[in-house]
Formats: C-alpha cells, sequence, structure tokens
C-alpha cells in the first residue's frame, strides 16, 4: 500500500464512508487473506477471520486514523485474530488438505524437499512468529523491508526469524525423511 493509497483510506474514514473498507480491501486484502492462511492452515478459518477482522475495522474504523502504520496495524490485528484461533482449537484439527501448496523450495545443500505432506507438518508446528514470516516471504513473496514495516518489527529481526524456522524446516524434514527410510 502507498503513501496515497494510506491517505484516501484515512480521508474516507474521516468522513465516515463506509467505502473505506472497500479501499484497504482492495489494498491489502489478497495480502491479509495470503497472511492468515499461512498462520492457520485452513481456508474455511481464513475466511472467517479476514470476515471477523472487517467486521472489527468497520467498529473500528476511527482508531485507523491513529495508526502510525496502517499496513503494520491491520496486519497486526490479523495475526491475533488468527492466533485467537489457533489456541481455541486442537493442533490435530488443522487440515493438510485444506493448505495450499506451501512452500517450494529449490534443491539446497541438503538435498530437495519432497512433498509429502512432512513440510506442511513441520511448517504448522513453527512457533507462530517463525510461521508468519515464512507465509510472508515464502508465499507473499515480501521483502524483509515490507515484513518488518507489516509486523512493526525490525528488518534483522524479520531475517532472523526467517533463518531460524528454515533451520527448523529442514531438520523436521530432514528427521522425516530419515524416520521413513
Amino acid at each position: 500500500m502507498d503513501e496515497s493509497q494510506r491517505e484516501r483510506i484515512k480521508e474516507f474514514i474521516r468522513r465516515n464512508d463506509p467505502d473505506a473498507l472497500n479501499l484497504i480491501y482492495d489494498a491489502m486484502g489478497n495480502r491479509l487473506y495470503g497472511h492468515v492462511l499461512g498462520l492457520v492452515g485452513s481456508e474455511a478459518d481464513a475466511e472467517d477471520i479476514i470476515q471477523d477482522l472487517f467486521i472489527r475495522l468497520a467498529l473500528k474504523r476511527r482508531s485507523l486514523l491513529n495508526a502510525g502504520n496502517l499496513e503494520a496495524y491491520i496486519f497486526a490485528m490479523a495475526r491475533n485474530l488468527a492466533r485467537d484461533a489457533t489456541r481455541r482449537r486442537p493442533r490435530n484439527m488443522i487440515s493438510m488438505d485444506e493448505y495450499p501448496k506451501v512452500l517450494e523450495y529449490e534443491a539446497t545443500a541438503q538435498g530437495p524437499v519432497h512433498n509429502d505432506g512432512s513440510l506442511l507438518k513441520a511448517l504448522l508446528a513453527l512457533p507462530i512468529a517463525q510461521r508468519e514470516i515464512i507465509t510472508m516471504k515464502c508465499l507473499e513473496a515480501m521483502s524483509f523491508d515490507a515484513i518488518a514495516r507489516c509486523l512493526g518489527i525490525s528488518i534483522n529481526t524479520a531475517a532472523s526469524r526467517h533463518r531460524y524456522a528454515l533451520n527448523k524446516l529442514r531438520r523436521r524434514v530432514k528427521s522425516h525423511e530419515t524416520n521413513t527410510r
């Protein structure tokens, strides 16, 4: 979202124009959905969370005027709703079938990662802070700078979480491959 979009959204909010939500959705809807989907692992849950997010945005739209970083504020709301949703359900309720093609890896020094579900299981086992970085970087192809702005963290923190998450993913997948041989 560029500065002109932010200002236009804030102007619509100041005028109490309901189209402000349409502008937010047009500017961020797909990225928000992809982000939430990466966190919860279920299309149905992600759709419910996005719907809940926009209901909350409608109810609290005036608070958006005080947000220093509008994108980061909205992504934080989405992240918090996703965390709440994942806390309310048992871990085994995450549907592997609903999750889209999560990550595509090129052959690495450890060899290629095979798509037998182990990568997805490893991804869903990551702490949510690391899972969201992987989702934003790999699924949404966001830069570390954009991730840092959206999450309100430093670029170094975003890069570190990404590195730690990749290492955990590699170890878990390698362990799975070793155990299935």
